[in-house]
């Protein structure tokens, strides 16, 4: 039977059945189908336009809308949680109708029974954790953030708020526990059963044959938090959403992934996550060591383009920083894939323990961009270390900025492009001296692919002889307003990059 022979009462549902994601391409189809797609048309376009990128203010009244019309919510492609306010939904709360569509919307979700929780218990979880919110008690409503991401089923783009938590909802026997928490089945651990809540909801979205209703399509994580030495998010609070097979990006301000017992937030796979298929990770503002970032990576099997920038945060967390370990690790994770590589720093209160000594364990490598001080520190090789706990090998010289390798002998052939940012002539005329010394040499014999080479220099033209003298190309940055520590830690041109894709996938 050809499908034009179909009752059009039929036809009509498959038409139904395509919105939102299949709906245009089949009206095209055929005049026949194109005739039947016109009632459909106008709501298409409506709710597409309504909701396709979508600011999320107040979660309350955005489920009330889909428990209206629960078509709504296939149509949220990007989403933010941007400038969260309390009270937004006093009106709703105070209408039966309204709490009634909510409360069958609640009791019909597919995410309940691994938790042990049924409807009735879930909708009043909801709602005290709300008037908690709304009262200033808890920062975010982390249940109905889930629960509203739950429902997403064609989400590609996700903008967490500011304040979601680092590790959600940790209790020690000390801490009260949230009146929310007091709905849950007795002796449930709080902790607990956000968590087998968070995972039932990741793996319905990637395990067959769910597959619905939420998240299955998310490949974006972009910045939550702003940044600066009192700010952190830690990098775990985004554990779930990475396991999602269709992430493709991460995009972080101010994350945090440092084990140190003290002020560091540590990060930990929490099941054996199999493959990551992350391509794209780039970590501005952040905190995180050698340990942390190898966590990160070992599960991630095909990540091109790795670029991080480093700032001490609260309470001198990492005040001083094994650059040379961080970089080691990364190569040992996922150095044969990656092409671009980008290490800077935003502010470091101390020292670089160890420095970049090689980048041959990055055999596919084509872009290249650093600071200067990133070389600033001994080899791991030479077992020294700098900071507050330096060393020197009993008998050894102890290392200066003139044992810095030349940089054209410390990639592979296959670069392409390497930036250097440097602080001259404040502190690097040594280091800068050291690493474009041999760099005419190393063009000629073999770095044959290497067609761009720039050193950029903030706000000063100081370093410009160097370059020239090198035969490299100079480029100085001037900051758009006065000179300030965070207008100059954009001078890295991955930086503005960055800055420009995570507007791009927020339009």
């Amino acid at each position: 039977m050809r499908l034009l022979d179909l009752p059009c009462e039929l036809l009509d549902q498959i038409i139904n059945d395509t919105l939102p994601e299949g709906f245009e391409a089949f009206a095209l189809t055929c005049k026949a189908v194109y005739s039947r797609t016109r009632s459909q048309t106008l709501r298409h376009h409506n709710l597409k336009s309504r909701w396709s990128h979508s600011n999320v203010v107040s979660i309350f009244p955005v489920l009330e809308e889909f428990a209206r019309d629960p078509l709504a919510a296939s149509y949220i492609k990007v989403l933010q949680f941007e400038g969260m306010v309390a009270g937004y939904h006093e009106d709703i709360m105070e209408n039966p109708e309204a709490v009634k569509r909510l409360r069958d919307m609640v009791a019909e979700s597919k995410c309940l029974q691994a938790v042990h929780i049924d409807g009735e218990t879930l909708w009043e979880i909801l709602s005290v954790e709300n008037e908690e919110w709304m009262a200033s008690n808890i920062p975010v409503p982390c249940w109905s953030i889930a629960f509203f991401l739950s429902l997403l089923p064609n989400l590609r783009t996700l903008k967490l708020p500011a304040s979601w938590p680092p590790i959600p909802l940790r209790y020690d026997a000390n801490q009260p526990l949230p009146r929310w928490a007091h709905r849950l089945p007795p002796g449930t651990d709080p902790t607990r059963a956000w968590e087998v809540f968070m995972d039932l909801i990741i793996d319905r979205a990637i395990t067959q044959p769910y597959r619905e209703p939420g998240l299955a399509k998310l490949k974006n994580i972009v910045p939550l938090a702003e940044p600066g030495y009192d700010i952190r998010v830690g990098l775990q609070s985004l554990e779930y959403f990475l396991r999602v097979p269709e992430m493709r990006s991460l995009l972080m301000v101010s994350g945090v992934a440092v084990d140190d017992g003290y002020t560091g937030i540590p990060f930990q796979w929490r099941n054996s996550p199999g493959g990551i298929f992350l391509t794209r990770i780039e970590l501005a503002y952040c905190c995180i060591d050698a340990g942390g970032i190898s966590e990160l990576l070992f599960p991630v099997v095909d990540l091109r383009i790795f670029k991080y920038s480093h700032q001490t945060k609260w309470h001198g967390c990492q005040h001083d920083w094994n650059a040379g370990a961080f970089i080691e690790s990364v190569a040992r994770q996922c150095g044969n894939t990656i092409i671009e590589l980008g290490i800077t720093v935003d502010d470091l209160h101390g020292d670089i323990i160890n420095g970049a000594a090689s980048f041959f364990f990055f055999p596919r490598l084509r872009i290249l961009e650093m600071d200067c001080l990133i070389f600033r520190g001994p080899a791991i090789e030479s077992g020294q270390r700098r900071g507050l706990d330096p060393y020197v090998p009993p008998g050894e010289k102890p290392w200066t900025e003139e044992d810095i390798p030349c940089i054209g002998g410390m990639v592979t052939t296959s670069i392409e492009e390497i930036h250097l940012n440097t602080d001259f002539p404040e502190v690097d005329h040594r280091c800068l001296n050291a690493l474009l010394k041999n760099i005419r040499e190393q063009r000629l014999t073999r770095l044959h692919n290497l067609r761009t080479f720039v050193l950029r220099q903030v706000n000063g033209e100081e370093a410009k002889p160097l370059a020239e003298r090198a035969g490299v190309d100079f480029e100085v940055y001037i900051t758009p307003g006065p000179h300030t520590e965070f207008e100059a830690t954009m001078a890295p041109a991955w930086k503005r990059e960055f800055v420009a894709q995570v507007g791009e996938l927020l339009r």
